[in-house]
């Protein structure tokens, strides 16, 4: 071990998630920063040898474990819910589409980097995955539309547990000193998707029995399912080499989409865990490489990687999705879209060092070209998909629409409105009575508990960027906007504000930090307020400001009467007032206001 151990280890902390941080500020992909500070952290400075300070063996088990928190993370993100249109897709995308992925990058690396065709097949088959490292933050870039958001999210997953079990195939195949024959990797397949199929299910099952008994208390809910898997990671590829992966993932889409227990606080602690793992993994791996196998990549690597780019992924596409439903634009984008992450980065380095056991003349090449690949894939990707999207008209970049927690007529009103100004709008309300008053409106309606995890199943929130909680009571409005949490950012979140009743009444009803989203209107704007004042006859109005009817002139016309809810601005982006967000109107907006009768102002 290193003396300095304890200051390399927060270097790479400190670099992971600056880069992170950065990436955040200038809008880019982390990916690349995260390569950048690794390779300026090693190879270019001397400051971080990995391989020194936690020897290879070392090393490379904890890459490979966090790989597998990682991927269980990205399995408690799929929902069958999803899938049901795009499965067949997903399908065939993950076993035609990368078997003609394997096959031109196999193709590829023979003629173009010279490698012989055991190391071509090899590569070719580590480049299969994908990942949701870089397919998440892509996605939530761009905003596609949910059909192509669910192939490329469950692909990214799926594939990469596959694609290792592949490259491990291929390796033992052509590497072994015992060449295997078709029976000995046939066997290998289905003794892996026979143990991770079987080992994932009983976990999570044991897991829902524990959780759903009070088996475990809450505070060690996390901690002791981080321990599964890690144990099941484990254990699975202790009884076959490589078979954790589908294991974890198994594990994780199973936990997801049971409907007995609540999961949601140990995602978001995983996602939490998955931001420190990437940051750190990247660091270390792009720290590991050398700058004398940094000079051998040339012109060769480029055009590698650009016949991946141009021609492996659009045949792969359009080859396994020939027969699927999805449309020609959305097969165009999918084909745009195949960032390489961390589990190629992590499969590299394996294999690089297997390889090196073995004394293959090219040993010191691989982990090189691999991660161009992933570099040039981010970046190209990067760049290019969005413009692509928007061109496709398949992005819902900023979506300006409003989810209403409450069909109340208050919220009516305000839908009402919004929607005659050509914002999308949905309402979700437990009264049968205010849903039936909703729908005599024409408004989208949808009758249930928002907190329910089957009430917005399959509900159309393309369109939809905000959420508003505006039902009378405070804490149902809270604890709806954290359970919304994974679609809505807190600076779409509102809520109105406590009830002030409930405030000078000596009554604990302060919503915890945890809970707090940001506040609709002001203080004064609680649900009473506004019901009040709905009752009393107020009326909601959509008003031009302009050079000839400025903020003065309206102003004058409605004084106290009217109060300002919300304005679309030249963008034509909704910003409702709130605490922290009271501007000064200008001409070309439009302002939304409740205005009182004149009677009773």
């Amino acid at each position: 071990m290193h003396e300095n151990l304890g200051t390399l280890l927060a270097a790479v902390f400190l670099l992971g998630i600056g880069a992170q941080w950065i990436a955040w500020r200038i809008r880019t992909p982390a990916i690349l920063l995260l390569l950048l500070f690794g390779l300026a952290a090693g190879p270019f400075t001397g400051f971080l040898n990995p391989d020194e300070v936690f020897g290879q063996d070392l090393l490379l088990q904890i890459v490979q474990f966090s790989v597998g928190i990682i991927l269980f993370e990205g399995g408690m993100t799929l929902k069958f819910s999803e899938v049901k249109k795009v499965g067949g897709t997903v399908f065939s995308l993950i076993t035609a589409g990368m078997l003609v992925s394997w096959g031109v990058s196999a193709v590829a690396a023979h003629y173009i980097l010279k490698f012989d065709w055991r190391l071509s097949m090899l590569i070719g088959a580590v480049l299969v995955v994908t990942g949701p490292t870089v397919v998440g933050p892509l996605l939530r870039q761009i905003r596609p539309k949910k059909t192509v958001a669910s192939v490329l999210k469950w692909e990214g997953i799926v594939i990469d547990p596959v694609g290792v079990l592949l490259a491990v195939l291929v390796f033992e195949g052509a590497f072994s000193s015992e060449s295997s024959s078709a029976r000995d990797i046939i066997g290998a397949i289905f003794t892996t998707l026979g143990i991770g199929f079987g080992l994932g299910l009983t976990l999570a099952a044991i897991l829902v029995l524990f959780l759903r008994k009070f088996w475990i208390p809450e505070f060690l809910h996390s901690p002791f399912v981080l321990m599964t898997v890690i144990g099941s990671f484990a254990a699975s590829n202790t009884l076959m080499h490589e078979s954790g992966l589908l294991t974890v993932t198994v594990l994780g889409v199973a936990l997801a989409n049971q409907k007995f227990v609540k999961v949601e606080h140990i995602l978001h602690f995983k996602e939490n865990l998955q931001v420190l793992l990437i940051s750190s993994l990247f660091i270390l791996l792009a720290a590991r490489i050398e700058i004398a196998t940094l000079e051998k990549i040339g012109s060769q690597s480029v055009l590698f990687l650009l016949a991946l780019i141009l021609i492996g992924r659009p045949l792969s596409v359009f080859i396994s999705t020939a027969f699927s439903k999805i449309s020609l634009k959305e097969r165009l984008f999918v084909s745009v879209v195949a960032p390489r992450g961390i589990v190629a980065a992590a499969s590299a380095a394996v294999f690089a060092l297997r390889l090196e056991e073995y004394g293959h003349p090219d040993a010191d090449l691989f982990v090189p070209n691999v991660f161009l690949v992933i570099v040039g894939t981010v970046l190209i990707y990067g760049l290019s998909a969005l413009p692509i999207a928007k061109r496709l008209k398949l992005t819902d970049v900023d979506p300006q629409g409003v989810l209403f927690i409450g069909a109340n007529q208050f919220a009516r009103s305000f839908a009402e409105v919004l929607s005659k100004r050509g914002f999308k709008v949905l309402l979700v309300d437990t009264n049968r009575g205010m849903v039936r008053q909703t729908k005599a409106l024409e408004l989208p309606v949808i009758f249930g508990n928002v907190l329910s995890e089957r009430t917005l199943e399959g509900a159309d929130l393309e369109g939809i960027g905000k959420v508003f909680a505006v039902t009378p009571n405070s804490e149902v409005n809270s604890l709806a906007l954290v359970h919304l949490a994974p679609q809505f950012t807190n600076e779409r979140s509102y809520h109105l504000p406590i009830s002030l009743s409930k405030k000078t009444a000596g009554d604990t009803h302060e919503v915890p930090g945890a809970l707090a989203k940001r506040t609709l209107f002001g203080d004064e704007f609680t649900y009473e307020r506004l019901d009040e004042m709905m009752r009393e006859g107020a009326q909601l109005k959509a008003t031009n400001i302009s050079t000839e009817f400025t903020w003065e002139d309206y102003r004058a016309e409605y004084g106290d009467r009217a109060v300002t809810l919300a304005i679309i601005n030249e963008n034509k982006q909704l910003e409702p007032m709130s605490l922290d967000y009271k501007p000064k109107v200008r001409p070309g907006w439009v302002v939304i206001s409740i205005i009182l009768p004149d009677s009773v102002s």
